[in-house]
């Protein structure tokens, strides 16, 4: 795991004007395993340096004010398209017209991921130079954070200063008990300020936290919006209950649960997904088999008339809020809501789904959704995997290292999987260099 630190120095603050600047004025220099992402050349002295000029407030009044969205605002298409979702997450919305460096920040279910790229400043006189990613466990993070806030208010009371919004602000967050806490945390999750929402939308949120199974609310959060909250929850039960009568034998299928099962010692997600792909498939005995349906696939569970009774595909279709749901009948069987049209993408969410129900501990409901959690990530690399297995792509390919869009169409159609499926294999195994 990599490391931050914010390394300052006080200094003459000239001419700032402000308290709270006047009082905070420093040498800043962020460091990420010993790299300063602070370097910059500067154009008058034509030098470069690690360390920035700037009143430190404005940084530690923004991580404040963010705290819950940098926590706990996992990677979410419907909002990081947005503007607004950047000024909560890029360290440049919290220089106030100072140089800062251009750091995403970005939180997983595991780790904070930090990003930063170079950025030319032509009105501060500075280009970032440096680039690159480091990847923090949440609680250090946190340390971290709270330290270089602790030591900003100390030199505010140090000068004086009282009262200021930062101050109030830590306040607040440090004097929340554990219900209020896991409230603001479901509330950044959705996007929303835990300390600015109106008295509907903290009664959608606290219904939807009471009526959703828990192994499925956060990725609900991240997939519903604010003004839709009650009625996706409606729809999401209505499917949930859907296979509450089924019947299998349950004993068959936790056999092969337990067989297929890994301890997770992969570093990433992907490479979690992965791995679990290619241990069900020997396994299973069908290491080179290719599955071109749902119903080649539901044969593994040697059920009889599984995949017709256990899957079911929506009529009234909600593609924006779930790709596929697992849930569990009073008999603890699984059945499985496809909520895709297109046959291919039925094949591919299915497996997706699969790997939901493969490392699930409990008899609990799993979504399969279009965000970047973790668990998404996982169980796409696992169908991937499973249906267009690196080493069957790398049989197919024999000893050509070059593939155009021509070859990558035949192998998906090989595979009965879509072209991007194809590409991201190539392109993560490194099986061949595709050539557009």
């Amino acid at each position: 795991m990599s490391s931050i630190h914010f390394d300052y120095e006080w200094e003459d603050p000239q001419e700032a004007k402000g308290a709270e600047l006047r009082a905070t004025w420093a040498r800043l220099s962020i460091k990420a395993d010993d790299i300063p992402i602070t370097q910059v050349y500067d154009y008058d002295s034509r030098s470069v340096r690690a360390s920035v000029y700037c009143p430190l407030y404005p940084l530690a009044e923004w991580i404040a004010t963010n705290w819950w969205f940098l926590f706990y605002e996992l990677d979410n298409k419907r909002l990081s398209r947005h503007e607004t979702y950047r000024t909560r997450h890029n360290l440049m919305w919290a220089g106030e017209g100072y140089a800062l460096p251009s750091l995403n920040i970005q939180p997983t279910e595991k780790y904070i991921i930090l990003q930063w790229d170079k950025a030319n400043l032509p009105r501060n006189g500075v280009e970032f130079i440096q680039e690159g990613t480091a990847y923090l466990q949440k609680k250090y993070a946190e340390e971290q954070f709270t330290n270089f806030i602790n030591g900003i208010i100390l030199r505010l009371e140090s000068e004086g200063v009282r009262k200021s919004l930062l101050q109030e602000e830590w306040i607040s967050i440090n004097s929340l008990n554990r219900s209020e806490q896991n409230f603001c945390q479901m509330s950044a999750a959705l996007g929303l300020d835990p300390f600015d929402i109106n008295e509907q939308e903290e009664r959608s949120l606290l219904h939807a936290a009471e009526v959703l199974p828990r192994t499925i609310f956060e990725d609900f959060l991240l997939s519903t919006k604010p003004t839709s909250i009650d009625s996706d929850v409606d729809f999401m039960t209505r499917y949930l209950t859907h296979f509450s009568n089924l019947h299998c034998p349950v004993s068959d299928l936790e056999q092969i649960k337990t067989n297929v099962f890994i301890s997770y010692n992969s570093s990433t997600s992907w490479e979690e997904g992965h791995q679990l792909a290619k241990n069900m498939r020997e396994k299973l005995g069908v290491v080179n088999a290719i599955f071109r349906s749902i119903d080649d696939i539901g044969d593994l569970f040697r059920i009889p008339n599984f995949t017709s009774q256990a899957i079911a595909f929506p009529d009234n279709t909600n593609p924006d809020l779930f790709d596929a749901l697992v849930t569990f009948s009073s008999h603890q069987c699984p059945g499985f809501i496809i909520n895709r049209t297109h046959q291919k993408s039925r094949l591919f969410t299915f497996c997706r789904a699969l790997c939901e129900y493969m490392t699930g501990r409990e008899a609990l409901p799993a979504m399969v959704s279009a965000t970047d959690s973790e668990r998404q990530k996982r169980n796409r690399a696992f169908a991937a995997e499973f249906l267009a297995p690196s080493a069957l792509i790398q049989q197919k390919l024999g000893d050509a290292t070059i593939v155009d869009d021509d070859d990558i169409e035949e192998l998906a159609t090989d595979f009965n999987v879509s072209e991007f499926v194809i590409k991201h294999q190539i392109e993560n195994h490194s099986l061949a260099r595709i050539i557009r």
